[in-house]
Formats: C-alpha cells, sequence, structure tokens
C-alpha cells in the first residue's frame, strides 16, 4: 500500500510474505531450541567434571548429573549412558565407557563434551590426581561459553542494523517518488498518469519489497547458526601440499606456458582490428601469468586459518596429555587426536624429536613456512619443557593454556570479521536494490515529466 502496487504485485508479495512465515516461526524456535542445546551442553560438561572430582569414577559421575541436572534431552541421554555402564557389555575394543559416553555424544555432536569425556576415560583407566587435568578443562569451557555468546550478541548487532537498512531502504525509495508524483501535481492537472502506475515503477517496487523480505529471513537464519562447533571444518590438506610442495620457478614457467595461448589470440585480434576482443585476452593472459602467486596467496590464506582453528584444541589436548607424559610422549599419542591438517607436520616433529631431542630446530620448523608467530611461541615452551625437567612442569602448563586461551581469542577473532562482513553484504542488499530502483524511477518520472511539458506546450 504504501507503494501504491497494483492487485496482482500485492497478491504476489502476499504470497511470498505467507510462504516465508512458516520458517520465519521454525528458525524463531531454532535458535531458542540450539541455545537451550548450547546451554545444556556447558551445564553437563561442567556438573561432569565437578562430580568426577569427588570420587573419580565416571558411573558416580555420571548418576550425580542425571539429579542435578533439569528434566530434557541431556538428562534422557545421561541416563540412557548410564544404563549402558550398568549394563556392562561393551561391543568394540574402545570398552564400556567410550561406548555409553558416545550416546550423549551423538544427541550432542560436539567436540568440546568429546575432549572431556576422553579427559574421564583416560583418568579412570590411569588414575592419579586429575585435579589439574579437571580445572584447565573448566577454564576452557568458560572461555568457550564466553566466546559463543560474544559471537550471538555480535550477530543479533547485525541483524538489527539489517532491519535498519531494510526500513531505511524502503522509506527513502518511497519518499522519492512521492516527492517526484507530487512535482507533478503542483504543475496542475493533466491526462498524464500518476507516476506510481508507471510500468518501471511498479516492477522496481515489487522487486524491491521481495528483496527487503528476503534479506530478512537471511539474516534471522544467521541467528539459528554457530552455536556448538559440530560442523564438518573445511579441509585444507591440498592447500597445504601446495605450499610444502611449491617451487616458483617452475610454477612461473608453467604459468608462462598457460599464459602463451591467450597472448597468441590477441595478437591474431589485433591483426584482424578485433580490438576489444584483443584487449579481453590481453588481460587473460596477464592473469594466467601471475595464476601461480595468486593460488599460493590463497592457500597460505586457507591454511593459516585452518591453524587458527586447529591449534588451540591441539595445545590443550597436550597441556592435558603433559599432566601424565613427558613432552615426547605427548606429541606422539596427540597426532592421532590432531586435525589432519597438523597430523603430517606433528610427525615429522615427533621424528626429528626422536633424532635430536636436544636441538631447539627440531621444534622451531615445525610450521616454519607460515607466518604464525604463536606457533614458535609454543614450540619453544615445549622445547623448555623438554629440557627443563619437570620441576616446574606446572608452572608451564599454565602458561601454555594461558597461551592456548589467546590462540582462542584470535580464531573469534577470525571468525567475527567473517560473521561482520556477512552482516555488512547483508545490509548492502537493501541499500544496492534502492540504488537501482532510484535511477529507474528518477528516468521514468522524468521521461513522465517532459510528457507532461507536452501537453502543456
Amino acid at each position: 500500500m504504501f507503494f501504491k502496487l497494483e492487485l496482482v504485485y500485492i497478491v504476489a508479495v502476499g504470497a511470498v510474505a505467507l510462504s516465508m512465515l512458516p520458517v520465519l516461526i521454525i528458525d524463531m524456535y531454532r535458535r531458542m531450541y540450539e541455545q537451550k542445546r548450547f546451554a545444556d551442553v556447558t551445564d553437563y560438561m561442567e556438573q561432569i567434571l565437578f562430580s568426577f572430582r569427588k570420587e573419580r569414577k565416571i558411573l558416580s559421575a555420571l548418576r550425580e548429573c542425571e539429579q542435578a541436572l533439569p528434566d530434557g534431552q541431556m538428562r534422557a541421554a545421561i541416563w540412557e549412558a548410564v544404563a549402558y555402564v550398568e549394563a556392562g557389555t561393551a561391543t568394540t575394543e574402545e570398552g564400556v565407557y567410550t561406548e555409553a559416553l558416545a550416546l550423549i555424544e551423538k544427541r550432542y555432536p560436539c567436540k568440546k563434551i568429546h575432549t572431556v569425556h576422553e579427559l574421564l576415560v583416560s583418568a579412570e583407566e590411569r588414575g592419579g590426581d586429575v585435579g589439574t587435568s579437571i580445572d584447565l578443562m573448566v577454564e576452557d569451557i568458560e572461555v568457550w561459553k564466553r566466546q559463543v555468546y560474544e559471537l550471538q550478541k555480535d550477530k543479533k548487532v547485525g541483524h538489527t542494523d539489517c532491519i535498519f537498512s531494510i526500513v531505511g531502504a524502503a522509506l527513502t525509495s518511497g519518499l522519492a517518488v512521492y516527492l517526484m508524483d507530487q512535482v507533478k501535481n503542483t504543475m496542475g492537472s493533466s491526462p498524464v498518469a500518476s507516476i506510481f502506475t508507471l510500468l518501471p515503477v511498479q516492477l522496481t517496487s515489487f522487486v524491491l519489497i521481495l528483496i527487503c523480505l528476503f534479506t530478512f529471513a537471511g539474516s534471522s537464519r544467521k541467528l539459528v547458526q554457530d552455536w556448538m562447533d559440530g560442523k564438518k571444518k573445511k579441509d585444507v590438506l591440498h592447500a597445504y601440499e601446495y605450499l610444502t610442495h611449491y617451487d616458483a620457478g617452475k610454477e612461473g614457467r608453467k604459468s608462462i606456458l598457460l599464459s602463451l595461448p591467450s597472448l597468441v589470440i590477441a595478437i591474431v585480434c589485433i591483426a584482424f582490428n578485433l580490438s576489444a576482443v584483443a584487449v579481453i585476452f590481453v588481460v587473460l593472459a596477464v592473469f594466467m601469468l601471475f595464476q601461480h602467486r595468486v593460488n599460493c596467496s590463497v592457500y597460505r590464506s586457507d591454511v593459516k586459518n585452518a591453524l587458527y582453528e586447529a591449534l588451540p584444541e591441539w595445545m590443550f589436548d597436550m597441556a592435558l596429555l603433559l599432566q601424565y607424559n613427558n613432552v615426547q610422549v605427548s606429541l606422539a599419542e596427540s597426532v592421532s587426536h590432531a586435525e589432519s591438517i597438523l597430523q603430517p607436520e606433528l610427525t615429522a616433529l615427533v621424528e626429528r624429536i626422536r633424532k635430536d631431542p636436544a636441538e631447539i630446530q627440531s621444534y622451531l620448523q615445525f610450521f616454519a613456512g607460515v607466518d604464525i608467530p604463536e606457533i614458535a611461541t609454543c614450540m619453544k615452551m615445549l622445547y623448555s619443557m623438554s629440557n627443563d625437567g619437570t620441576g616446574n612442569m606446572q608452572v608451564q602448563i599454565s602458561n601454555l593454556v594461558a597461551h592456548v586461551n589467546k590462540l582462542r581469542e584470535k580464531e573469534l577473532e577470525l571468525k567475527n570479521e567473517k560473521i561482520v562482513f556477512q552482516a555488512r553484504m547483508m545490509i548492502m542488499y537493501p541499500v544496492a536494490a534502492t540504488t537501482v530502483k532510484l535511477l529507474i524511477d528518477m528516468a521514468s518520472g522524468t521521461v513522465l515529466l517532459f510528457q507532461l511539458f507536452g501537453t502543456m506546450i
């Protein structure tokens, strides 16, 4: 009604809006559902760790956890795990505890829960004092909770900005047409139609409303995501392999060969006076000439981002392993639990230390080709732990965990940068649509005014 759309467009907009309404309602409930699941996960992890600290038995900790948590899906999952442990029958070599806790992980796919369960199973089997490990894990969970809630807060701000962008776009484009129509009306009555009835104005108003609706729905959908880290991460092993075997000279020669066909076609086009086509192939030839540098830059960025995601988890795993083992054994055991991007370098690191354990370069060669200063700092810490013995191991582990938290903040910063960029892109959709609509409406209004002047002469 604000844009004075004709009935056919109003019906179409109403149909689209009604079809979106169930999706928006479902997303609203999904957002509340995911938030509740996240709260269940964090409450469970903290409670199971505190309960396990008392008696150092997984079954007792699960029973106490079941009583402490309110009714819901998490309590039902814990009851299922308790019943599985009490049955005492394992179907695989992993053991009854791992299989029972996997029932909870199946309902709540989250890397943090898996890490907590690994700590519990390891402590149950090995015994010993795990108080420090539990403290580290609780601190890590608190850091993760703070990061996730901060992330969701930033996304809500982005959603609010998107709503303001939609409202501003609608008002700006609508009022501009009202202004042009008012200018026409001040020039006296005439047989010339209203600006609102022009086909281009009707179409642009209809498209703008649809873009605003889809933008709002897309922005709402983003609020549902990123509560738990159960998603599959991007595989960048091919990028790591490319950088590992990268030869600038060889890749440069390959790029020259790839650019030659485009360059030859450009020369032929110039000979036949096809200048426009020649320019296109010249640009293509230049791109192919430097494509190896572009690939290298993109792959290096992918590997760097993947490392910032994988390193905190691995370093925290190392901090837990160092409670029971020395540096060399901890590194060897961490390989199987590490992300795929870390495993080749970890395997090479373990081999270098086995051959020359006293040489610091054995540690510093770990991802030496990637510009991440935190890696070198971590390797120096591990080298110091390996050579200083266990006298001040607790202090060194605390320093390592503090370094892990800094890396987690860096990881969150990278995630937030992506989310802010996506939020900005969502804001730009209505703005871009409004710009195009204003240009078309102004052109239509100008034509209409010329027609009006023609009737007045």
